[in-house]
């Protein structure tokens, strides 16, 4: 992965928190919050994973996984 601050981080994790509510399945939506980005997660959330490349990483391949499996 391309080298990214933490901002940018918190944001692309923000935007697949909200690509996934967006696709409107349970199932999905349960499969990221067990995994993933916690129930209504809070700036520190998404910042405790930022801040570690190798869980920033693994979440990102998550949603991925995810919009893959259940987009349109």
């Amino acid at each position: 992965m391309k080298k990214t601050t933490l901002k940018e981080r918190i944001n692309t994790l923000r935007s697949y928190h909200q690509k996934i509510i967006d696709l409107g399945d349970e199932e999905a939506y349960e499969w990221w919050i067990a995994v993933g980005i916690p129930d209504e997660p809070r700036i520190s959330d998404y910042s405790y994973i930022a801040q570690s490349p190798s869980e920033y990483e693994e979440t990102v391949r998550l949603a991925e996984k995810i919009l893959d499996e259940y987009g349109n």
